[in-house]
């Protein structure tokens, strides 16, 4: 009998090592799972830090099989578009931050690395950022470079002497086209650039092709809405002209027939000289012009002045380049001052 159990005891001693080893190796593979769960998925070696705010659509967190887009913009407007059709796909940097004059923009060495490291560039062009070449030289960068106004402005802007004087490069004063750049202010227009923007987000990265559809559709129907609310809006006014303070609105003035006069020229700082700015308010007064609509970004003495002498309000209008703080802090979006221009426009025209 004794015998028998110390037997038994041998062979039950490998069974049991077996079985602490099969519990071991379970034990081990839990804790891997669940440590596993607890690691960030990692983001995108493109993404790029988000330094910009101010629209309906803010960048969204990286998911597990989406890879982000590196997308650097340079005025609000294509950025409003890039985040609106990109929506969590895409991470945006705007160049030119909230405050700036983004005729007055130079790029710093952090825009610079920014541009290194972005798959995808997308500025306005048609003389707006004379400095694009030297940035994506200076860059050595990798990024497709798209110019989004570049088959759709169609305008020509007149002679700018701050464009020239600013410049200051023989190649890059070649390259300013004499086209007015602000396409954006004419819904229509906008929505031509909002599908460059589409179908340059789908050449790199074709997998989220639907998605960007589906998010240009929406964002096409808006413009399309807003459109038709200045077609309703300035359909009855007793005046057809406006005075603005830069010429930034000649396609919003054509698209609604209209006539835009300006202060400046297609810069702020294209100053008209005295005599000229003696006969603009001459020919005010003989309009009889009530309102002088005022950009955010820019000084208003001269208008101000201007309007002392004519007996003329202030009204805001508001070309987009670049949002103000204040606006960035509200939550304005493209749609929300295109609408507050839309009013202004009508109080300055005295429409119905």
């Amino acid at each position: 009998m004794i015998l028998r159990l110390i037997a038994l005891k041998a062979r039950a001693k490998p069974l049991v090592s077996l079985l602490a080893l099969c519990l071991i190796s379970a034990a081990a593979f839990a804790c891997e799972q669940n440590a596993s769960s607890d690691i960030t998925t990692p983001t995108s070696a493109s993404r790029i830090a988000d330094t910009s705010a101010g629209t309906d659509a803010g960048p969204g967190s990286l998911s597990g099989t989406t890879r982000e887009v590196g997308v650097v913009t340079t005025l609000y407007p294509i950025e409003y578009f890039a985040r609106r059709i990109g929506g969590d796909r895409v991470t945006v940097v705007n160049l030119v931050p909230p405050g700036v004059e983004a005729h007055d923009f130079e790029p710093s060495a952090g825009d610079i690395r920014a541009i290194t490291n972005a798959e995808l560039v997308l500025y306005n062009g048609t003389g707006f950022e004379p400095w694009m070449g030297r940035a994506l030289e200076a860059a050595d960068a990798k990024a497709r470079a798209i110019e989004v106004s570049a088959s759709i402005a169609d305008l020509e802007g007149g002679e700018d002497e701050h464009v020239e004087e600013k410049v200051g490069h023989e190649e890059e004063a070649e390259e300013h086209s004499g086209l007015d750049p602000h396409v954006w202010l004419d819904p229509m227009k906008a929505a031509e650039q909002a599908e460059l923007v589409r179908e340059a987000l789908k050449q790199l990265s074709p997998f989220d092709a639907e998605a960007y559809d589906a998010a240009t559709a929406q964002l096409l129907g808006e413009l399309d809405a807003l459109h038709r609310e200045f077609l309703a809006g300035l359909a009855d006014c007793r005046l057809d002209h406006f005075v603005s303070t830069h010429r930034a609105f000649a396609y919003l003035a054509k698209r609604y027939g209209l006539e835009q006069l300006s202060i400046s020229g297609l810069s702020p700082e294209a100053e008209q000289t005295p005599t000229e700015l003696a006969r603009l308010t001459d020919q005010l007064k003989d309009l009889g012009v009530k309102h002088l609509l005022v950009e955010p970004n820019i000084s208003a003495k001269q208008a101000e002045t201007m309007a002392r002498e004519i007996g003329a309000a202030i009204l805001p209008l508001h070309p987009l380049e670049s949002l103000t703080p204040d606006e960035v802090q509200r939550g304005e979006s493209y749609f929300t001052i295109m609408r507050a221009n839309l009013a202004s426009l009508r109080t300055a025209l005295d429409c119905k």
